[in-house]
């Protein structure tokens, strides 16, 4: 009856602590995969800083004339 006990009930902590230590083995190797992206992010932040000078050569065309004409300092 003892041997019968742990299999039937799910109860039995012996049991209910295996199957709980199993699913959160799984979330953990996501967990680095989602770190390495993180790192070739910071390379594409410069590439924006480029189109952003171009954008003061016209600002007035962008901003409907409301803004003055920038001069931009290379």
């Amino acid at each position: 009856m003892d041997q019968m006990n742990p299999t039937g009930n799910p109860m039995d902590p012996n049991m209910a602590p295996v199957p709980d230590m199993g699913t959160p083995e799984a979330p953990m190797a996501p967990v680095p995969d989602m770190g390495v992206p993180v790192a070739p992010a910071p390379a594409p932040a410069p590439a924006p800083e480029a189109p952003m000078a171009p954008a003061p050569e016209a600002p007035g065309e962008s901003d409907g004339g409301m803004t003055p004409p920038v001069t931009p300092v290379q």
